[in-house]
């Protein structure tokens, strides 16, 4: 996962301008020809994306929750064809659970969705198990302002991911060892980490 720190002065509009000219930067450059999942969490975010990239000679496409379902898959199945574009930036709200974007291998959070099980449900859109078995590496790409609101989700967001991970961990040396108490005839203190 990369993290792009970005700096600007001043409000909204420059962090926006500052974020889309990283953005087509690298779906010009390092990730020229490849299919790329960009995630907005706003509409005026993806207008300005979508209004950015095709200035920039890159064929995009989107929806937004606007969008029928049926049109939606149509744009996808165009999409993952490349007929119509290599870039497909959407807003996060529309891709629930479920929704195959696995022909990119790369997506870039224009935006953080408010809160980590959004952040990864975007990400395992690109996540396939044949790519996991396979070893496809993945590339995860947050266009983030530093000192302004973008780091302190992001922040957020990882402080929650670390606390999740002690939680079940524990979750599983707690029943590791309350198998073991089981066959051995031990007592276990279930509020203790193992």
């Amino acid at each position: 996962m990369v993290s792009v720190p970005l700096r600007a002065g001043g409000g909204s509009a420059e962090i926006h301008a500052a974020k889309v000219r990283e953005l087509v930067d690298l779906v010009t450059g390092e990730l020229a020809g490849e299919p790329v999942v960009v995630w907005c969490h706003y509409r005026g975010e993806l207008g300005l994306v979508l209004r950015s990239l095709r200035a920039a000679g890159v064929a995009a496409l989107t929806w937004d929750g606007d969008t029928p379902l049926a049109e939606r898959e149509r744009l996808r199945q165009a999409w993952i064809a490349g007929r119509r574009g290599r870039v497909l930036a959407i807003m996060g709200q529309t891709a629930s659970v479920g929704l195959d974007l696995a022909h990119a291998d790369t997506c870039v959070f224009f935006s953080e969705p408010g809160g980590l099980l959004e952040r990864l449900q975007e990400e395992d859109r690109i996540l396939t198990v044949d790519k996991a078995r396979d070893g496809v590496p993945l590339l995860y790409v947050t266009l983030a302002m530093v000192d302004s609101v973008d780091t302190d989700t992001r922040d957020s967001m990882e402080s929650k991911a670390t606390g999740a991970a002690v939680s079940l961990e524990w979750a599983v040396r707690s029943g590791v060892e309350r198998r073991r108490a089981k066959f051995s005839g031990k007592a276990v203190d279930n509020n203790v980490i193992p």
